[in-house]
């Protein structure tokens, strides 16, 4: 199995970036493949 490892400076912590990235409403703004995303509640 391939492992990967990168590094990203980001202007925010560790904690928000997590934050952002672990809601999935927030997909269509990091990836490319994601035209819309919505919470379902």
């Amino acid at each position: 199995m391939a492992r990967y490892r990168a590094t990203v400076n980001a202007p925010i912590s560790i904690t928000e970036a997590f934050d952002h990235l672990a809601r999935f409403d927030s997909t269509a703004e990091w990836d490319p493949g994601v035209s819309a995303a919505e919470m379902p509640w």
